[in-house]
């Protein structure tokens, strides 16, 4: 019988030592998680900054090339417009982008004198930063999605880590 509460005694010691173990990988892992979603706010917000800085950058060029455009063509709206009807019946429903359009399909069928190759190489040059802009953009999201996965992984693994130790816990208590 004293053999036997000797063996508890050390039995119950063992699992006290493992306890406190437990306890302290829990708490660990409690700080290691407030540490990720900590790092993961920080990141979604400088995502979210970085992104904002994005879209400003893009409407700043989009609000330049429509600059260029209406420098470009100042009175060019209405004559341009009127030789097809197709197009747009009313001047008042024309916007820059039709008139855009309508200019890149009739200077692409019409050979224009040399200043007018001269005026559509100066008009595709911002287009086609504009393009590269909107690649970069689509780019830089696909990997910020990419890494809000991966935060967004991590943070769960973590949760679910924390869990089964505290049930472990729980089960040895």
């Amino acid at each position: 019988m004293n053999s036997q509460v000797l063996r508890f005694a050390d039995e119950r010691c063992s699992l006290d030592a493992l306890n406190k173990e437990l306890e302290k990988q829990a708490a660990a892992l409690e700080a290691a998680l407030r540490r990720a979603r900590l790092n993961y706010s920080i990141a979604v917000n400088k995502l979210q900054k970085d992104l904002e800085l994005l879209s400003s950058q893009v409407v700043s060029m989009f609000e330049t090339n429509e600059n260029i455009i209406k420098q470009a063509f100042p009175e060019s709206r209405p004559p341009c417009l009127q030789g097809d009807p197709i197009i747009v019946h009313s001047q008042e429903n024309c916007d820059d982008t039709t008139l855009l359009q309508f200019q890149n399909q009739n200077l692409g069928s019409k050979k224009q004198p040399v200043g007018g190759d001269t005026l559509l190489e100066d008009l595709k040059r911002p287009l086609y930063l504009q393009e590269g802009l909107y690649q970069k953009v689509e780019e830089e999201l696909g990997e910020m999605h990419s890494v809000n996965l991966n935060l967004e992984i991590y943070s769960k693994t973590l949760q679910e880590t924390l869990l089964e130790a505290n049930a472990e816990s729980n089960m040895i208590n």
